[in-house]
């Protein structure tokens, strides 16, 4: 009896695990059915989306293709391309990218934009951004790819020319004999600078990265780091975007020297409040333009010392008007320099020399061959005339031409001149009735000769005859 139970019970078991065994079965018949019924929708949906898909099979080779890949590929059907390897349409370039992402792609199941260089039937190149996932077989070994590729060549063309545009960019600003950046108020540190600073300065990128956020205080000299915290950081807050602050200051060389340096910084960028948070700045090396200003500063103070010293009156004439005029020259003209620069030069002249002198001005600037020394009479501001030699040049004053002018005053020669001619005079004078006298004893010497011949007596006097007398007057 209790056989026949234990037999009964193990039969009951074995259908109901055959039941089970039929219902799995049956179950994965229905699996099977939906995918064959879910494979073919799916083709047909790749095979009219617009986007190229593709299958690969474990070996890279090609096991289906939708109509948009043989479109984009410039390829006439399926059967030129199925069991190819997908290595025939990739460029050389992107056949390392494909053995480094296809065994990772196999493993991890999927990819997900991974750019190709790609090659059509015809040989025209042209780029694309690749996403995929795998499907398996039963046992979980990998049967095929789906993958689904965009033409991203426009893409890649616009960002060539925006890299290129960046290039030529970089390679100007690198370029410029001015060091170019971008600094950060808050960071206290460079946010971009072009290599022009390793020339200038000639620090190394490490030394300047090294430098960190105190790059300023360690560079700039002590004196004019103190100015640019007290006058050129306030000022920035008050800066207005079409405004912008220049700031001469010196900075140390690796060498220990300091350079001077012009900086024009504008409001690159504002925080959140509206507070500037960056700076763009150009800075110049000015050191040359310094010390030659210097120079000239000091060339410039050293004659002004010999013009202001001069014992000739000296002016500058513009545009018919007096520019300029030295010491002596406003002690001639007697009145105050205020009131006489401005004034025209004519009215410095006595009223007969006005057109003389205007002439050879005029005929001066117009380039002809004037005397550039000459005598004439100046008026002064009382409207005394005093006897004066000009000196006349053409010159450059601030971008204009203009008439260099110097003035001696020849009152003492003239004078000197008068006397000698009087002096003259009363020797001419003097001489006349010298000779007149000496004529008249000679003749007396003469007649008395005369008589001491008539008289048989010898010539008491050595005379002349009266012929050679006149001979010796005419002489």
């Amino acid at each position: 009896m209790a056989e026949t139970n234990r037999l009964k019970k193990e039969n009951e078991e074995l259908k109901s695990r055959i039941k089970s065994l039929e219902e799995e079965i049956n179950a994965k018949d229905l699996i099977e059915k939906r995918l064959v019924e879910n494979e073919g929708f799916y083709k047909y949906l790749f095979s009219q989306i617009t986007i190229p898909y593709e299958s690969l099979n474990p070996k890279g080779e090609i096991v289906e293709v939708n109509q948009a890949w043989l479109d984009l590929m410039k390829v006439k059907s399926k059967k030129d391309v199925i069991g190819k390897s997908i290595t025939e349409f990739i460029h050389p370039d992107s056949i390392s990218v494909l053995q480094e992402n296809f065994p990772r792609f196999l493993k991890n199941g999927f990819v997900r934009d991974v750019e190709f260089h790609l090659l059509k039937s015809t040989g025209e190149d042209f780029y694309i951004k690749n996403n995929g996932i795998i499907n398996y077989k039963p046992d979980g070994s990998p049967k095929q790819t789906f993958c689904l590729f965009h033409d991203i060549s426009e893409n890649k063309r616009i960002e060539k020319l925006l890299y290129d545009e960046l290039e030529l960019s970089k390679k100007l600003i690198n370029s410029t004999p001015n060091i170019i950046y971008i600094y950060d108020l808050t960071l206290n540190k460079n946010i971009t600078i072009n290599d022009r600073v390793y020339q200038i300065l000639e620090y190394s990128k490490e030394d300047i990265e090294e430098f960190g956020n105190s790059i300023l205080k360690q560079l700039i000299h002590p004196d004019d780091f103190k100015y640019y915290l007290e006058n050129v950081i306030p000022a920035y807050a008050n800066l207005r975007k079409d405004e912008f602050i220049e700031n001469t200051y010196r900075m140390r060389k690796k060498d220990g020297n300091y350079i001077w340096m012009l900086s024009k910084e504008v409001v690159f960028n504002y925080d959140k409040v509206g507070k500037p948070s960056q700076i763009f700045g150009i800075a110049e090396d000015v050191t040359e333009k310094i010390i030659t200003e210097k120079k000239l500063i000091e060339s410039e103070e050293k004659y002004r010392n010999l013009v202001e010293r001069a014992n000739d009156g000296i002016c500058i004439i513009q545009n018919r008007k007096i520019v300029f005029a030295n010491t002596k020259f406003v002690d001639l003209w007697g009145s105050s320099k205020g009131k006489l620069i401005g004034t025209e030069f004519t009215s410095l002249l006595a009223e007969g020399e006005v057109e003389k002198v205007d002439t050879s001005y005029k005929l001066r600037l117009a380039g002809k061959n004037v005397p550039q020394i000459y005598e004439s009479i100046f008026k002064n501001s009382k409207g005394e005339h005093i006897d004066i030699e000009i000196n006349a040049g053409l010159i450059e004053y601030k971008g204009n031409a203009a008439n260099l002018v110097l003035i001696h005053d020849i009152r003492d020669r003239k004078n000197a001149e008068k006397k000698i001619l009087e002096q003259m005079d009363d020797l001419s004078r003097s001489n006349k009735l010298m000779v007149s006298r000496e004529h008249k004893m000679i003749e007396l010497k003469r007649e008395i000769n005369e008589l001491r011949s008539k008289l048989g007596i010898e010539k008491k006097y050595n005379a002349p005859e009266k012929s050679k007398l006149f001979s010796n007057d005419i002489n």
